[in-house]
């Protein structure tokens, strides 16, 4: 019996340290989720700028991002992100970004993520209703007071996979550093 308890309070606790919000995702005052990272990159501030404006051109999400006193601030396009099996199935995604470059580093932050209006009806081949309804990332994935991110599986694999998303999205790839000396 003691064995028994002893393996079913150790798996809850192990259980329990894979359902952590990512430590990317906050809540600002105001019950408003924000992403945040901050990368390295091996270049310094001129070269830096130029390497994320010529990225951000050419990813989807990030083309409307416009510079501004060294950092590129904006409205995202939209972004699908991969479903998670048992979740909110609300795609695709915007946001408001903004990404600031220093020497040799970028700090990314993402707020104000809403997602795309979703058409939701009854049709009846005789008469039909829709609705347009949209979601605020917020409303999903924080309590009722705005104050602490949901607690449960479902809930956290949806932070998770937004995590993943973003931090895909804004991960440079390194070039290898060749040099001429033999």
């Amino acid at each position: 019996m003691r064995l028994l308890l002893l393996l079913f309070f150790t798996s809850t606790l192990i259980g329990q340290g894979k359902n952590e919000v990512p430590e990317t995702f906050s809540i600002d005052k105001n019950g408003i989720v924000i992403w945040q990272k901050i990368y390295e990159y091996n270049l310094d501030h001129p070269k830096l700028v130029k390497k994320l404006e010529d990225y951000f051109l050419n990813t989807e999400f990030t083309r409307g991002l416009s510079m501004e006193n060294s950092k590129f601030v904006g409205y995202s396009n939209e972004l699908k992100v991969k479903p998670i099996k048992g979740g909110p199935h609300y795609n695709p995604i915007t946001a408001f970004v903004e990404v600031e470059v220093k020497d040799k580093r970028y700090r990314v932050t993402i707020k104000d993520i809403k997602l795309k209006e979703m058409t939701t009806g009854v049709n009846t081949g005789m008469f039909s209703v829709s609705q347009a309804v949209s979601f605020n990332f917020s409303e999903i994935v924080l309590n009722g007071r705005k104050t602490d991110f949901k607690k449960g599986f479902v809930k956290i694999n949806y932070l998770k996979s937004h995590d993943e998303a973003f931090d895909t999205i804004f991960t440079l790839k390194q070039v290898p550093q060749t040099t001429s000396d033999w």
